[in-house]
């Protein structure tokens, strides 16, 4: 019998090592395959975690190659999978028609005997039933260890991870420490943002903790983090969708807080201050729940740091903004879009076809003609060599070097003339395509929503980068936009 050995790690084995645990398994199930004659063609170690099939792809190429074989030898049964019922279907499934045997040391499944497939199922049953109850334990540990104070997760900056005893808390880094605290002291006293303290940060040469620049991200995940008081918070928070408007937070776990075991960076009092600011700042996102409100997302970036540019809605009016601090300034984005629509106008001109009699003025045509006429010429030029070999005029050697010359230079011209060509060709039929959809855009954009403007914009456009200058009057402004390319 040819067999796959499929090696996996069981949640059971969490305390080995993953290697540890593939080898150990390998070696058993390398002794068995010996005492029944099973000759193992191939083996798939999975090495990464997760209970769903499609995170898992060494059990998706052995489905892929199942018909090679005659079974699959595993450890136990629920090694190939215990997930939710239509991932293990499809194992099971896959399995039977390809007519594998599973095959574990203490039983093996004929998955076309009706007994043995029901056996797996039951099998798989009660796998699914083990997993559940394994996350459910995990869970109730993980509340008990919060109750307790313990910090579960990975250090937030301005902490280490420790130990008091057995319980896993953390220890404070003094020099990191101080820049949380003086975070907080620039949010809360001095009135600066994220985006003006990693602006500070970065102007003073303060780095973050593996020597990158500062972000803004960074900066609201320490603004938001009640770590930093001395708290454990076990459970998640989601945005109210009834309120897009608005800081509106429920619970999607319930949400338990509890004294931690590591000391405080920031008093509560000024973390309290600091929600508090952040809940009066709060500026809806661009894309509410797949609502997108902002015609040039993922389209307009700042020419200066080449960041996104955003939306900033303010009283009647939308603006377009970089919210890195000292970079370029904020402008109408009505504006933007008329300046957009504008360069929209030059790129149909642009690629609109040329009418025979106007084609002499084409810069591509014009290089294509001048390049056919250095072919000829130096056709010309090949053809008085042999003329002035056979006059005598050049002598032997003095022809094969000149000749040797003149085609170097007749291949470079038709290697070029050629590649224009094909690029005249290719424009004129990637041109055909934008015209009508650049047409479509200038007519209809006016009364489209944000979403369908972003939408359109997208079909012809790759990037739109903004400059707009400390002195420069309100409407004066730059754009350099990026079309899909069309040659």
């Amino acid at each position: 019998m040819q067999a796959a050995m499929y090696l996996r790690k069981s949640r059971a084995e969490e305390n080995e090592p993953i290697q540890e645990t593939l080898k150990r398994h390998k070696k058993i199930l390398t002794s068995f395959s010996i005492e029944q004659s099973i000759e193992i063609i191939a083996v798939y170690e999975e090495v990464v975690s997760g209970d769903s099939l499609f995170s898992r792809p060494q059990i998706l190429k052995l489905l892929e190659e199942a018909e090679r074989y005659q079974a699959v030898l595993c450890i136990d049964i629920d090694r190939l999978g215990r997930g939710n019922m239509k991932e293990q279907g499809i194992i099971l499934e896959t399995l039977k028609n390809a007519n594998v045997k599973i095959v574990t040391p203490n039983k093996t499944y004929d998955l076309n005997n009706e007994l043995d497939e029901t056996y797996s199922e039951f099998q798989a049953f009660m796998a699914r039933q083990e997993l559940k109850l394994i996350r459910s334990r995990m869970q109730r540990g993980i509340r008990k260890s919060a109750e307790e104070g313990s910090h579960m997760g990975p250090a937030p900056y301005g902490y280490k991870s420790a130990r008091i005893g057995k319980a896993a808390t953390l220890e404070i880094i003094p020099e990191e420490a101080e820049i949380v605290r003086q975070i907080f002291r620039m949010y809360t006293e001095e009135n600066k943002g994220p985006g003006s303290i990693s602006f500070t940060f970065r102007t003073q040469g303060i780095t973050a903790r593996k020597g990158g620049a500062w972000h803004m991200a960074s900066i609201r995940r320490i603004l938001s983090n009640q770590a930093y008081t001395g708290k454990v918070v076990y459970g998640k928070l989601m945005r109210d969708k009834k309120d897009k408007e608005k800081v509106v937070f429920r619970p999607l776990d319930e949400i338990l807080i509890s004294d931690g075991l590591h000391p405080a960076i920031i008093e509560q009092e000024v973390f309290d201050r600091a929600q508090t600011i952040r809940e009066s700042r709060y500026l809806p996102p661009q894309n509410i729940y797949g609502e997108i409100k902002y015609p040039f997302a993922g389209l307009l970036k700042c020419s200066v740091c080449g960041l996104a540019m955003s939306r900033f809605p303010y009283k009647e009016y939308e603006y377009v903004l970089c919210r890195t601090r000292g970079c370029v300034r904020m402008c109408n984005m009505k504006l933007v879009e008329r300046g957009v629509l504008s360069q929209l106008k030059l790129e149909l001109d642009r690629i609109t076809p040329i009418a025979p009699e106007a084609r002499r003025d084409d810069e591509l045509h014009i290089s294509i003609t001048v390049l056919q006429g250095e072919a000829d010429r130096l056709n010309m030029q090949k053809q008085k060599l042999y003329e002035f070999l056979e006059d005598g005029t050049y002598t032997s050697s003095v022809f094969r070097e000149r000749m040797s010359l003149t085609e170097k230079k007749i291949t470079a011209a038709l290697g070029e003339l050629s590649r224009l060509q094909e690029k005249e060709k290719n424009m004129s039929k990637a041109s055909q395509d934008f015209i009508p959809v650049i047409h479509s855009v200038l007519q209809s954009y006016d009364q489209a929503t944000p979403a369908q403007k972003n939408e359109m914009l997208k079909k012809i456009i790759k990037r739109i980068d903004y400059y707009k200058g400390k002195e420069d009057p309100p409407k004066v402004f730059d754009i350099q936009v990026s079309f899909l390319d069309i040659e």
